[in-house]
């Protein structure tokens, strides 16, 4: 399709992904989807609810943290986990709405009974997991299969009361069958002051805080093109700007030879956002501190991927007005995997559940496209009904 105007055509609202599952679990969010190449697709979620049901919880008339941490019987029998995952089939779409995924699951004993229920796949350390002052969680973002390995990366992130603080990313991999996860060390520390969590010190690839002085390193990995362009893997990370008496998420870019996708110091960043479609040579860094925004308006997370119908790169975010407002999902397009990015069309308004419900981290999910693009699948999270939800979207001309 030559022209270079995007068009919704039609959007449906499919429902809700994952609820028909016999993992106990009863919510989470994130919902990263990596295909493996051998018909079957990886899925990663961020926290986790776990229990037997979701007694005495209606998403229009309660909020979900009060009552996961106020109820008294949700207190008792509903637990949290900082990440989860699962695979699924690569070539049925509705499988994730009605049943056959398989979520990475082990054992436990509660009251004498066995339960079988979701685990972690990043394990959150002992010692992080019971730290009274503060929660740490680790949640899997985009990735990418290089030579039948499984690669993706994850957020370090620390809560008090409910303040959410990023301080770092790092990577994970996984060999077949990929039921293992292992989190790799940086090759390369660059950190000079120390952080919280220390100990995690060595798996830190990008250093996430907000310090006085200096511009935030973006979190790199929140989305990964699948597409290898010039034996380069693409990656975008996304971080927060100050723009005039507001923040922003912006959007940064890094690429690395996929040989040395395990190696940090061969990545590079780019250092200066295109202005024009043609005649731009990208000029890239060794430092991730000197990056462009190649453009902005995310909500952290988003996808980009390459699109044969259009013949473009598309970019799907849930779009962030100010950073703790995001209904609204947005599109834009590429001629090349950094720019220049065409403004957001608006292609979706989720609806809450109640008021101040947010809906969040809206992206495309590629390896379930039809007619080569023409048709794809987008998920959302809102915070109060807390499943993906998906959204079949035919682009036109």
């Amino acid at each position: 399709m030559p022209t270079s105007i995007v068009r919704i055509a039609k959007i449906k609202l499919l429902g809700s992904c994952f609820k028909n599952n016999s993992a106990r679990v009863l919510g989470h969010d994130g919902a990263y989807s990596i295909p493996l190449g051998d018909g079957k697709v990886f899925w990663s979620f961020g926290d986790t609810i776990l229990g037997p049901e979701r007694r005495g919880y209606d998403p229009r008339r309660i909020d979900l943290d009060t009552w996961l941490f106020k109820d008294s019987w949700a207190k008792k029998n509903v637990a949290m986990i900082s990440n989860s995952g699962l695979i699924a089939d690569a070539k049925n779409i509705s499988e994730l709405m009605y049943g056959g995924f398989e979520y990475f699951v082990h054992k436990r004993t509660v009251d004498e009974k066995e339960l079988v229920e979701a685990r972690e796949i990043i394990p959150v350390p002992e010692r992080l997991k019971h730290n009274r002052k503060q929660r740490t969680a680790y949640w899997p973002v985009d990735g990418i299969v290089i030579n039948g390995k499984l690669y993706f990366f994850y957020l370090m992130v620390t809560s008090v009361m409910s303040v959410i603080n990023l301080y770092g990313t790092g990577m994970v991999r996984s060999t077949f069958p990929y039921e293992t996860f292992e989190k790799l060390p940086n090759t390369r520390l660059t950190q000079t002051k120390k952080l919280a969590n220390s100990n995690e010190l060595p798996f830190v690839w990008w250093d996430n805080r907000r310090d006085r002085g200096r511009e935030q390193i973006a979190a790199f990995g929140t989305a990964v093109l699948k597409n290898i362009v010039d034996n380069h893997i693409y990656i975008y990370g996304s971080k927060l700007e100050h723009r005039g008496d507001g923040i922003v998420h912006a959007v940064s870019l890094a690429r690395v030879k996929k040989k040395n996708i395990e190696d940090i110091t061969k990545y590079e960043y780019l250092a200066e956002a295109p202005s024009k479609q043609n005649d731009f040579t990208p000029k890239w860094s060794a430092d991730p501190q000197k990056t462009a925004s190649i453009f902005d308006g995310n909500a952290n997370e988003l996808s980009v991927s390459y699109n044969p119908y259009l013949g473009k790169y598309v970019a799907i975010y849930s779009y962030s007005k100010r950073v703790d407002e995001n209904n609204e999902i947005h599109m834009r397009s590429s001629n090349s995997p950094a720019g220049p990015w065409n403004k957001p069309l608006t292609i979706y308004k989720p609806q809450g559940s109640r008021r101040k419900d947010s809906c969040y981290a809206a992206k495309e999910h590629p390896e379930y496209s039809e007619d080569l693009g023409k048709s794809i699948y987008v998920t959302y999270v809102s915070h109060q009904r807390y499943f993906p939800e998906l959204l079949e979207i035919g682009l036109g001309e």
